[in-house]
């Protein structure tokens, strides 16, 4: 929750988002399964438990050999398909430019990826091509944070990212995507696009998002500020120009409203005598200016 506004008055009304390359075998077969391993059977006599053929063993025995043979079908069928799905998972990341050792260095040092079922796994990946990072972008990006191969959050921002309805398909810079996912737990991801359509409840039109998209901080601007706190921050840059001053400079977006922008908003405010409109027009005609600490205006203005 967003922590009390202070006694000024500035502060916004609280009321206001190819080939396969075989994995290694120790990888995909379970030790009790190896192929070099054989079963043995022992029979219930009074003697050491020496080998018997077949033909040797009673009723108990041949029940016991049955079940265990059962077993091992079903087993052997679990393996197969498991050994299945980790072939096609070194050929998928081998088509987006991973070699076998680092297939094999990333699978361990990440196991959960070869837990989620292949098709999760390639409709991930093809989301973020769709995205356009794709090539050394996309490996680059698996490398450092594999988790976006896996995390639930994606899946929602990938499809506001390719929603027709508001025409952002394509249109956003590969670097923003890139650089946000580097850059942010995906966890953080949830509520992206709520949060961005406040800027269409504030006014904005619906082709203009994409300027602020491409321009803002996706991170700071949006993710890691709840839907409180960006609706706090569009309320308070509403009387100051709002649609027009972001639109001019969208990393205004990117700012702490308590920490940053009423203070040297404030100090604006109280050279123009308290005029909004005149404090308007200078944010309007020299946006940048907020990038300052108070205290660098005030060194300005002495």
């Amino acid at each position: 929750m967003s922590t009390p506004t202070k006694s000024f008055p500035l502060s916004p009304s609280p009321s206001c988002f190819s080939r396969a390359l075989s994995p290694p075998i120790r990888t995909l077969f379970p030790s009790a399964l190896l192929p070099s391993q054989k079963l043995t059977f022992a029979a219930n006599t009074s003697q050491k438990q020496d080998k018997l053929p077949l033909h040797f063993l009673g009723p108990e025995d041949s029940r016991i050999l049955l079940l265990k043979c059962n077993a091992l079908v079903v087993n052997d069928s679990s393996t197969n398909s498991f050994v299945d799905s980790g072939v096609m998972l070194y050929s998928l990341f081998q088509e987006i430019g991973f070699n076998e050792r680092d297939t094999e260095a990333l699978l361990d040092a990440h196991p959960v990826v070869k837990l989620r079922p292949f098709q999760s796994i390639r409709t991930r990946i093809h989301s973020l091509q769709s995205l356009g990072v794709s090539g050394l972008a996309l490996s680059r990006l698996i490398v450092k944070r594999p988790d976006v191969l896996t995390a639930q959050e994606i899946d929602a921002f990938v499809c506001f990212l390719l929603n027709d309805e508001l025409e952002l398909a394509g249109k956003i810079k590969p670097s923003q995507i890139e650089h946000l996912f580097n850059s942010t737990e995906p966890r953080f991801l949830a509520g992206f696009e709520a949060k961005v359509r406040l800027l269409l409840q504030l006014g904005m039109p619906q082709e203009k998002i994409v300027h602020v998209l491409n321009n803002a901080n996706l991170t700071k601007a949006f993710c890691l500020k709840s839907f409180e706190d960006v609706e706090r921050l569009l309320t308070f840059l509403n009387r100051f120009g709002g649609v027009d001053l972001i639109l001019r400079r969208p990393a205004l977006l990117n700012y702490d409203l308590d920490a940053q922008l009423i203070p040297r908003i404030g100090f604006l405010f109280e050279l123009s005598g308290g005029d909004e409109a005149g404090t308007a027009t200078v944010l309007r005609k020299l946006p940048f200016v907020v990038a300052y600490s108070v205290d660098h205006l005030k060194d300005h203005v002495e």
